[in-house]
């Protein structure tokens, strides 16, 4: 509402609204190389190997039947 009353705007002023998009088919292939090489290596461990969030990382894995099966079986 404060930007509502300054602006007239709901929307920020800033001319870039979004955020470059992380999750990309260059970063998926870095985290299941190394998951594969490495299965014991934890989601925040990896995710900073390739920048990425542990999030990301986890839904990476997860995203892939044969990798997330084998991280699952690791619990």
């Amino acid at each position: 509402m404060k930007r509502l009353r300054e602006t007239s705007r709901f929307a920020p002023v800033t001319a870039d609204y979004g955020r470059e998009r992380i999750r990309t088919h260059v970063v998926e292939e870095k985290i299941l190389e190394r998951f594969a090489k490495d299965p014991t290596l934890s989601t925040r461990r990896l995710g900073s190997q390739v920048t990425v969030s542990k999030n990301v990382v986890h839904k990476v894995i997860k995203s892939y039947p044969n990798s997330a099966r084998s991280f699952t079986s690791r619990f």
